[in-house]
């Protein structure tokens, strides 16, 4: 199962910006999880927004 997950993760974190927030968006219409705990996981996105910047982009590429 771990190796199934890394392998996906691999995949997902090759994706661009773009097909990343797309996956994203396919994921909440398909996924049986509670709005409130996506909620969650919007509300700690300003927490690492500081890396969305033109000096980090190198490492949005893999």
């Amino acid at each position: 199962m771990a190796s199934h997950l890394d392998a996906l993760t691999r995949e997902i974190l090759a994706l661009g910006h773009e097909e990343q927030r797309e996956l994203i968006r396919r994921l909440r219409l398909g996924l049986q999880i509670p709005k409130e705990e996506w909620g969650w996981l919007r509300a700690a996105e300003p927490a690492v927004a500081f890396w969305d910047n033109p000096q980090d982009a190198v490492y949005d590429r893999p």
